[in-house]
């Protein structure tokens, strides 16, 4: 195979709950934020239609303060209650057609994709905090036990 390289069975998967994505208009905006208040970026993603930034609540000490500095902000749209599951293997997120036979696989536990990010070593689905059980629980079984 050329590409992608050749096709290695998934190592692991991992879920994670309580993300927030904040959306801007620009990066920046976004950035600003973020340095200001400490938080750890988890995903960021910037076109000229807007930007979002994605963090752990497990990360951010005092949440109740810094949501009510950013619902100030009109710049800045908060968005609670996410959660993320990522496949991680050699190439796994190199390769598209996995990566569509992964999504295909949400559609039996029913769980809508909110984003998604690949890199080569892992592909992150974002989506509602309750779908992150079910679609670790699934891709583990479908994807490590029975392989490829």
């Amino acid at each position: 195979r050329k590409g992608a390289g050749p096709r290695t069975k998934p190592v692991g998967i991992a879920g994670q709950r309580a993300l927030v994505r904040l959306r801007s208009k620009g990066a920046a905006v976004l950035l600003k934020v973020a340095g200001a208040s400490g938080l750890a970026i988890l995903h960021l993603s910037s076109t000229q239609q807007g930007a979002e930034l994605w963090f752990s609540l497990d990360d951010v000490p005092d949440w109740t303060t810094l949501r009510e500095t950013l619902t100030g902000d009109d710049t800045i749209e908060i968005e609670e209650g996410f959660g993320a599951v990522s496949v991680v293997g050699d190439a796994i997120g190199a390769d598209a057609t996995r990566t569509a036979a992964i999504l295909d696989l949400l559609q039996a536990v029913g769980t809508a994709v909110e984003a998604i990010n690949t890199s080569h070593l892992r592909v992150t689905l974002f989506c509602a905090r309750e779908g992150v059980d079910p679609l670790v629980t699934l891709l583990h079984a479908k994807l490590v036990e029975q392989g490829p």
